[in-house]
């Protein structure tokens, strides 16, 4: 039996258990609030919160298993107040909670793909899950999850049958990545790109490349696909990780997956990537319902990690064709009289928002289009954050109008003549009016921590 109950949980992970023996695996949650009949709860104490204080609304919500701290658990009687509730009491619940997921993914033993790099993490997970699911039950993540709590929770949620998981690896300091290696090893990594990202705590660039990676480090790897066009990922693996297979993904010719052509195409029902690869002397043609010509990186880097899998070429082709964008990560919506919102809004980098802006110009103009563009700052860039944002607005400067959200923009001197500068969401609404885009392509686009997923859905609302 893979699976196990609570009372074993409690054995593994060092705590003690209250109640019915109840499967750990299942729905989790962290917010008492998402808590539904049946679901468990992870009470964490986080640095303004402590979820331990919302235990009781958790099981009046409907939580069958809750993991909660020793202290906490002894303030009340629990156990009699909520006769039909498992309890795990552990000391460090969040420590607690990742030996569980650990020694489950050690007893599913699925086959595992990881993926990191600076930009197209989440794309590209989802891109490999879609082609795997053309031969295997697979399992991925739960929303964008992807810090060690993360992967446990989507980990935990796995149902014992999968036959392949795909992990997104993230990380904003040095360690996060070797934490999560260690915690869930993969068998195959891929590492999308190494840009300006988090620079406010690796540095320098060399900061970013060493802790990208750290994916490669587990013994047990079996390959890893990187974009091999970027100078930094090519001078490294082409002088290290021996005993690894290296699968190098990328425009130029001396690469393992070669890609020769890249293109959108919009029409009615929607815009796609076309790729033209070459892999191992044939010619393939990839299609994926994504916005961008950046996509095909992540399309040959998926293809790349599929076919290591055990696909065969046509079998990831099929399955990447299937794929879809996440909410936030480039997905392209059409608007009423013939505008188009490209959703962006989850989160920015340099590397991002440059190709963004590009993609949207480029459909703008083939369409005969307006180029309207919602830009929040792009925030952990450090010291170099006035610099990355000035080249932002330079690249922009063309647009028929921009709408900027967030301090990072105040400190780049003179904006473009048709640059808006907003301190908050309200401002925003106050300037657009969201059913008034026909004729245009508007990107939303910018860090997660403003929020502009609220202008996302403005724009539907006022499309539906």
């Amino acid at each position: 039996m893979k699976s196990f109950g609570s009372c074993e949980g409690a054995a593994i992970c060092g705590g003690r258990s209250f109640g019915r023996d109840v499967p750990v695996c299942r729905e989790w949650v962290f917010d008492s609030r998402e808590v539904k009949k049946g679901s468990a709860f992870l009470a964490v104490r986080g640095a303004n919160t402590d979820g331990n204080d919302y235990v009781r609304s958790a099981a009046e919500r409907g939580a069958e298993l809750i993991m909660m701290e020793e202290y906490a658990f002894c303030r009340g009687d629990f156990v009699s107040e909520f006769p039909n509730v498992s309890f795990i009491t552990v000391n460090g619940s969040e420590d607690a909670y990742l030996k569980l997921a650990k020694e489950y993914y050690r007893r599913v033993a699925p086959k595992s793909a990881a993926v990191t790099g600076s930009v197209g993490k989440t794309t590209t997970r989802e891109l490999i899950s879609a082609a795997l699911r053309e031969k295997y039950k697979v399992h991925t993540a739960i929303k964008n999850y992807n810090t060690p709590l993360g992967c446990s929770f989507g980990v935990l949620t796995m149902p014992e049958d999968m036959e392949a998981i795909v992990f997104e690896f993230g990380s904003d300091n040095f360690g996060q990545i070797a934490k999560l290696v260690g915690l869930f090893p993969p068998d195959v990594a891929v590492i999308t790109e190494v840009a300006p990202c988090h620079l406010e705590n690796f540095g320098t660039m060399s900061g970013v490349l060493r802790e990208k990676t750290e994916i490669c480090r587990h013994s047990g790897l079996s390959a890893v696909a990187y974009n091999g066009d970027n100078t930094l990922l090519a001078e490294y693996f082409s002088a290290g990780l021996e005993g690894k297979k290296k699968i190098s993904v990328g425009k130029r010719s001396c690469c393992d997956v070669v890609i020769k052509d890249a293109k959108i195409t919009a029409e009615s029902g929607g815009v796609s990537v076309l790729a033209d690869i070459e892999y191992k002397n044939e010619k393939l043609t990839l299609l994926s319902h994504l916005f961008g010509v950046q996509h095909a990186y992540n399309m040959a880097l998926a293809f790349a990690a599929a076919v290591e899998m055990g696909l065969s070429p046509d079998e990831a082709r099929y399955g990447l064709a299937n794929a879809r964008a996440v909410s936030g990560h480039g997905v392209c919506r059409r608007l009423s009289g013939g505008g188009w919102l490209v959703d962006e809004a989850y989160n920015a980098s340099p590397a991002a928002m440059s190709m963004a802006i590009c993609n949207t110009r480029s459909l703008a103009e083939n369409m005969g289009l307006e180029k309207r563009a919602v830009l929040a700052g792009m925030r952990e860039l450090g010291r170099e954050s006035a610099v990355w944002h000035e080249k932002i607005l330079s690249e922009v400067s063309d647009f028929d109008k921009i709408v900027l959200l967030g301090d990072e923009w105040k400190t780049c001197g003179e904006l473009p003549n048709k640059a808006l500068l907003c301190d908050c969401l309200a401002d925003i609404d106050a300037i657009l009016n969201y059913s008034e885009t026909d004729g245009a392509v508007v990107l939303v686009k910018g860090s997660n921590s403003y929020g502009l997923s609220y202008i996302t859905d403005k724009y539907m609302e006022a499309a539906s």
